[in-house]
């Protein structure tokens, strides 16, 4: 019985998890917010979608969306997002082809770049989406979903791993780490059948982790 919004899109990065949160946050007014990384949210990424909606300030509302202050205000908020497309339709035709932005060649350049700080965009993301939880009055949370160790093995998981801990902890973010929920071996039922993504049981173990771990706050 709890309204929630996934703003979620296929082939984004860090720095697109930020430029929604500037976007969304403060017109959405969510009591909480969970910023969910993978393994492959490690690298150097474009800096494009974020220079256009964070540091130009180019927003996709305009006065018909005022911020819902209320919980009642939520039964219109799916109305609202689906007319969005209608209005600002460059918005998210750039945030669902924005892998068009990025860089060519990532793996020979994310082997070149290596010694360059892989966790900024992760950095940048978390921080400005907890700038904003404190500004708007939102709890957020941060959480890591492990890769299967069959279909998808990652050799970046345990860095990265230890990187969001060290650093929600340092910056006194709350931090879920899905991996102890998780069984990521061989013939998993929490991945699909065949690929590296979750499946409904997997994805429900998640949701009820961050809706539990959201309780205790």
């Amino acid at each position: 019985k709890k309204n929630s919004l996934n703003l979620g899109y296929g082939s984004n990065n860090p720095l697109h998890y930020a430029s929604v949160a500037h976007a969304f946050i403060p017109r959405l007014l969510p009591e909480e917010v969970f910023l969910i990384f993978y393994a492959n949210d490690v690298g150097k990424f474009s800096d494009n979608i974020f220079n256009l909606f964070i540091k130009e300030e180019i927003s996709i509302f305009n006065n018909k969306y005022p911020p819902l202050k209320t919980k009642e205000g939520y039964s219109e908020l799916f109305d609202k997002i689906q007319s969005l497309e209608k209005d600002s339709p460059s918005f998210f035709i750039r945030m669902r082809n924005s892998f068009l932005y990025r860089k060519t060649l990532p793996s020979i350049r994310q082997v070149l770049g290596f010694n360059r700080n892989l966790f900024d965009p992760t950095e940048r993301a978390i921080l400005i989406t907890n700038d904003l939880c404190i500004k708007y009055g939102c709890n957020l949370t941060v959480a890591l979903i492990p890769n299967s160790e069959f279909w998808k093995p990652d050799s970046r998981f345990q860095g990265y791993r230890d990187w969001l801990s060290n650093f929600t902890n340092k910056n006194k973010i709350n931090f879920v780490d899905m991996k102890p929920i998780l069984n990521t071996k061989k013939n998993s039922d929490d991945f699909a059948i065949q690929g590296p993504h979750l499946s409904p049981k997997g994805y429900q173990k998640v949701a009820l982790e961050l809706y539990s771990d959201a309780q205790k706050k």
